[in-house]
């Protein structure tokens, strides 16, 4: 199944070929102890990269209902994610601790739950021209429920917002869904540019970059700036992915198998 490739040429084996670069400057900066053990967890565990661990599950286990019960209505499957969703949730809310261990294998149980996100974004994908028919109201009350929630955050209040974790509350999940009703409803207004598509075709090697390139240039401009300000922080952003477009366009140039194993028997 050309899906089930896709998932582990471009999802998996990268993910174990980047956390094997990044396992050493990781371990180090974070003044952690090197071992076979923490290799072995945060590698092959699928640890170092909780985003496509719990991708690479959630596709997974879709695609194994997809040949399972061998439907074509998405409502069928939008169910079957509202019930992993609860199994994921309620695992996570038991967990005891928020150690490596705690996640083996490959997030799992944060994966079960991104399956819903999925199935929505397929209910989506069915209704997307009547959905868009009603985009100004939707933007208009995405924007007024985000705004208000980070505000109510600034401020304090506490919302679990799934995250690696995987823990939510009704009001993080307000939070989660004005957020994406709120990213939709923009993109339909931006025109097509060079530049956001391709950080958009290449987003999994830029977020692999995501943690490395912002750790370090943070610690520089920590000893450079005493005093930290958003000024500095934005700067650290930009500069953090300008490094990330570099490496990727390297990546893409002369190291293609690093993102998709296939291209080697291709070149």
């Amino acid at each position: 199944m050309k899906a089930l490739e896709n998932a582990v040429c471009r999802l998996m084996i990268p993910s174990l070929i980047f956390s094997v670069i990044v396992f050493i400057p990781k371990t180090v900066f974070h003044s952690e102890d090197l071992n076979i053990m923490s290799f072995v967890t945060h590698v092959f565990g699928g640890i170092s990269y909780w985003f496509t661990s719990a991708l690479f599950v959630a596709q997974i286990v879709l695609l194994t209902l997809v040949v399972t019960l061998q439907r074509k209505d998405i409502w069928t499957y939008l169910l079957c994610s509202v019930f992993l969703f609860a199994i994921g949730w309620y695992l996570n809310c038991i967990r005891t601790d928020n150690n490596a261990e705690a996640f083996l294998p490959w997030f799992w149980k944060t994966g079960i739950e991104y399956t819903l996100f999925m199935a929505l974004g397929g209910v989506y994908m069915k209704y997307e021209d009547r959905i868009h028919a009603r985009r100004k109201v939707i933007l208009t009350l995405s924007a007024i429920v985000y705004v208000v929630a980070t505000i109510m955050a600034f401020r304090g209040v506490g919302f679990q917002l799934m995250g690696l974790g995987g823990r939510c509350d009704l009001p993080g999940a307000i939070w989660i869904a004005s957020g994406i009703a709120l990213i939709i409803a923009l993109c339909r207004y931006i025109e097509h540019n060079r530049f956001l598509s391709f950080i958009g075709q290449n987003s999994i090697v830029f977020y692999f970059f995501s943690g490395v390139f912002p750790a370090f240039i943070g610690m520089v401009a920590r000893h450079i700036f005493s005093d930290g300000n958003y000024i500095v922080t934005i700067a650290v952003a930009a500069l953090s992915i300008a490094l990330a477009w570099i490496v990727t366009m390297i990546i893409i140039r002369y190291l293609p198998f690093l993102i998709d194993i296939r291209n080697i028997k291709r070149g």
